[in-house]
């Protein structure tokens, strides 16, 4: 029997975004499933805005309508520039296991001020090691933060308003390009000092190196390029997914002992690849529900070669580019629920061979200095919707029980460096025919991570 091993980063342990979106789903009452159902039988790969949908431009109107009254808080400004509340925050005395801030909401305007909670923050805190605070809406215009990243007394501590009143989770940010960029306000930097005794688990995932005042991956996973063994002659892997695994896949590709020149032959695009005599693969799948039939055909290919498979999927980018979180949610015609679906099937499939699959996390929207094409292709992304998405993805998994369950905690390991990217809102990048695949921090510690759980 194999165990589930869980990548298990402290900010994970916390399903924050879901609960928010959670809550505003229970305090709205739209209700898009109708279109949602319509939407799924169009050709996806074709389809880029909402108004370029299937449905007519009268039933998007007559949509947009619809949620406009469902939603408690409405009407909204389309594009909003300062904040509608205002905030204050203190560091709880005493000892024993508290937050390191508490973050009060006060003061809203009028049509800010019918539900409570809701705001979105992106807190980073800085110590001896690097990391995005863990953030808990208590419901109540309060909101506990736990950071988790120094060991010593004192840490430094910036905190981003980018969101307010649960617009992070709206259908109406999202629909029809008529989208919510984030406000981006900064609040404060300051230096958070606990008092002494109190509790700190440590998220040791960037630790600072002191001689170059520099963050560091910290893992126990070797570096890919010193990866001495690779399983390949009893075992095959495939990559499911969208440009982003297929840069995860052409970095370790290209660290093959047998694939030393293969980049020069493959373009940055991410379309099918076969490698290492049939034996490591990608599989292009633009949005969740197209990562369906190659789950499906595993099975079948086992008939062929019994030797066992790693499958390394990450769906979500893409879905959450097109649709709200809703549809990625609770349509159950596309999204997670589909692909859920058929990995609880998958599970109790009895296939001739083992299967290890390898769940990567939806990589956050780089925020930081984000202009041009980036902003352009943001739609309904934005880093709270993918977290909510990711943590429903990473309870429902859990419920599945599938016996050989990795997980690498892309998001969590990127967050923290969101603003380090490249070719438009990438973390790897590989420049077509060149022989080297661009590489920062973070999108490298991914790629070693997914290597390091291949095998």
């Amino acid at each position: 029997m194999f165990t589930t091993l869980l990548y298990v980063l402290t900010h994970g342990s916390h399903a924050s975004n879901l609960n928010q979106y959670e809550r505003y789903a229970s305090l709205s009452n739209f209700d898009g499933s109708r279109f949602y159902a319509a939407a799924s039988n169009c050709d996806y790969d074709t389809l880029w805005t909402w108004a370029n949908r299937c449905c007519a431009q009268a039933t998007n109107d007559a949509l947009f309508s619809n949620a406009s009254n469902s939603l408690p808080h409405w009407p909204r400004p389309e594009i909003y520039t300062e904040s509608a509340c205002a905030y204050r925050w203190e560091v709880p005395s005493g000892t024993g296991i508290k937050p390191d801030l508490v973050i009060y909401q006060e003061n809203c305007s009028k049509n800010y001020s019918k539900s409570l909670g809701g705001s979105s923050f992106h807190i980073i805190a800085r110590g001896d090691f690097l990391g995005q605070c863990e953030i808990r809406d208590l419901f109540d215009n309060s909101y506990h933060v736990f950071c988790h990243v120094s060991s010593e007394k004192c840490f430094n501590v910036s905190i981003t308003l980018d969101f307010e009143h649960f617009d992070a989770y709206a259908e109406l940010g999202a629909l029809f390009g008529r989208q919510y960029n984030p406000l981006r306000l900064k609040l404060a930097d300051i230096l958070v000092c606990r008092e002494s005794g109190r509790s700190a688990k440590l998220n040791k995932i960037w630790r600072k190196d002191y001689q170059t005042s520099l963050y560091a991956w910290n893992s126990s996973a070797p570096l890919i390029e010193s990866k001495k063994k690779w399983c390949f002659e009893d075992r095959r892997v495939i990559f499911i997914g969208e440009s982003h695994m297929r840069y995860n896949w052409d970095l370790i590709v290209s660290n093959l002992p047998t694939e030393n020149n293969i980049l020069k032959t493959l373009s940055r695009h991410h379309g099918d690849a076969t490698v290492a005599g049939g034996n490591f693969s990608f599989k292009e799948a633009i949005y969740a529900r197209g990562f369906v039939d190659p789950f499906i055909n595993l099975c079948n290919q086992s008939l062929v070669d019994p030797r066992p498979y790693t499958v390394v999927f990450q769906p979500g980018s893409w879905d959450s580019t097109m649709w709200p979180p809703q549809q990625f949610i609770s349509n159950p015609h596309g999204g997670a629920l589909t692909l859920l679906h058929t990995i609880q099937e998958f599970a109790t499939t009895k296939c001739d061979v083992h299967i290890r699959l390898v769940w990567v996390q939806q990589v956050p929207y780089p925020e930081e200095n984000c202009v041009g094409l980036c902003s352009t292709t943001r739609l309904a992304r934005n880093n709270f919707a993918i977290s909510a998405m990711n943590e429903f993805l990473h309870r429902e998994l859990l419920k599945i029980g599938y016996p050989d369950l990795r997980i690498v905690r892309a998001y969590d390991i990127i967050m923290p460096r969101n603003g380090e990217f490249i070719c438009n809102n990438h973390f790897l990048c590989h420049p077509d025919n060149s022989l080297s695949v661009w590489q920062t921090p973070a999108g490298y510690a991914v790629a070693r991570e997914i290597a390091h759980e291949i095998c």
